[in-house]
């Protein structure tokens, strides 16, 4: 969830001012060099601070994969799952982009005191190697 400059026009509306709070109480997961990690906590995101429902979830990554390259994402409230199915990042996915996880309608609320955490499953392959790959989690 990107927030644009047309969202800080006045008069608020109750989507824009859910936006800005998504924003404002995301949730970071940051990788320097592409590696397996299970259970990584969210920087500013566990325990969740705030009640709320999931506006989005997406990754950006640095650069491309390399070929047979991939880093398979999924992001758990609690130890489940939160995507409806854990999102593979290979040759074919953009880099420098904003990609949208699959989030599970049915799973979105979060409460006060949840942990929220992302593993990640790394499978090396040919150069370019990913590097700096971030998953973000805004909810309000």
């Amino acid at each position: 969830m990107i927030l644009t400059y047309k969202d800080m026009h006045t008069p608020f509306n109750s989507v824009t001012l859910k936006k800005i709070l998504a924003v404002l109480q995301q949730g970071r997961s940051e990788q320097a060099v592409a590696a397996t990690a299970a259970g990584a906590a969210l920087v500013n995101g566990t325990p969740a601070l705030y009640a709320g429902n999931i506006k989005s979830i997406f990754v950006i990554s640095a650069a491309v994969a390399g070929v047979g390259e991939t880093m398979t994402y999924d992001v758990l409230v609690n130890g489940a799952s939160i995507l409806t199915a854990p999102y593979v990042f290979s040759i074919t996915s953009a880099a420098k982009a904003q990609i949208d996880l699959p989030l599970d309608p049915a799973k979105v609320a979060v409460a006060i005191g949840d942990i929220i955490t992302v593993s990640r499953t790394y499978v090396a392959g040919a150069v370019p190697t990913m590097t700096a790959n971030t998953v973000v989690v805004a909810w309000a």
